[in-house]
């Protein structure tokens, strides 16, 4: 079988939460993790979505996509870190000494 990752994988044993669109989680534990994918156990991995968030327990949040599932185990695709939103730089108003 070709190992078709792009980066090497960590192993570990952090705790995770997915997070589903209808605002329901799942626990889990990451078993393996790399820079665009991990590997998870999870009780029931057919009730994964297609599509949520992966929540690790060090307060990274990544967006994935299921791209295979076994009984306890699935692996995810990782998208690239969502980059901090900042509030926009208010307008400056012109200086009016007639006020």
């Amino acid at each position: 079988m070709q190992d078709r990752r792009g980066s090497m994988r960590q192993r570990t044993m952090l705790a995770g939460v997915i997070e589903i669109a209808d605002r329901s989680t799942l626990d889990c534990r990451i078993i393996n993790l790399s820079e665009h994918g991990a590997a998870i156990e999870i009780d029931q991995a057919f009730c994964l979505p297609e599509k949520a968030t992966l929540v690790i327990a060090r307060g990274a949040r990544r967006r994935i996509d299921v791209k295979w599932r076994g009984y306890r185990t699935a692996g995810l695709h990782l998208h690239a870190p969502e980059r901090a939103r900042t509030s926009p730089t208010p307008a400056k108003m012109p200086h009016d000494p007639g006020y």
